[in-house]
């Protein structure tokens, strides 16, 4: 079966899109796949996912072999990486979108610098607001990424995403969480509804 903008994403053994597919879906159907596919990809142990660890390269991959890997064409040869929940992102839309080498996906690629192609990639799929959401629920509400991609937070922002952080023992409880609330929602992240009472 293949994939169409008026499938219900249900079928997880559908055709995969080519990126101008990928790109024509609207951002809630993008949302989803790149939930989806991260999923799949800690289900078999390519994603490790660890706070503070945006996306380190696998130990046998230098810089230079990074910047040759095509995340869309080749991901199978990228191996295990560390990452973080916008590491996982990232990946996860190279993966399925195209446009992205793994070097440009990691830390090195320059996530904090102006205008990389990784920060104009995640804003494409998620708002900034939910790219503030997604970092800060992973890590421990106090991240910086939000002024990086134009959103300022609010003393509640960083009560929800510490409550929601503090609702998981480790980082894959918690990405499969953000991961299965994204599909849930329909494209929609909203952390309150996982928060574990006290």
């Amino acid at each position: 079966m293949h994939f169409s903008p008026q499938n219900d994403l249900k079928n997880k053994n559908m055709a995969r899109l080519s990126p101008k597919e990928f790109w024509a879906l609207s951002k809630a159907k993008r949302k989803v796949l790149v939930a989806k596919d991260i999923l799949k990809q800690i289900e078999t142990k390519k994603y490790d996912l660890r706070n503070m660890g945006w996306l380190n390269l696998p130990d046998n991959i230098t810089e230079e072999k990074a910047a040759e890997i095509d995340l869309y064409k080749n991901f199978s040869k990228v191996g295990t990486c560390t990452v973080c929940e916008l590491g996982a992102c990232i990946l996860s839309i190279g993966h399925l979108g195209n446009n992205l080498n793994l070097l440009e996906a990691t830390a090195i690629g320059g996530f904090d610098k102006p205008g990389t192609k990784a920060k104009k990639l995640i804003v494409k799929v998620f708002t900034p607001k939910e790219v503030w959401f997604l970092e800060a629920c992973f890590e421990d509400g106090s991240s910086q990424v939000g002024k990086q991609v134009g959103y300022e937070r609010t003393v509640k922002d960083i009560y929800i995403a510490e409550a929601f952080h503090d609702s998981f023992l480790n980082g894959k409880e918690r990405a499969i969480t953000i991961a299965k609330n994204i599909i849930r929602n329909k494209g929609k992240f909203i952390p309150s509804q996982d928060i574990k009472k006290a």
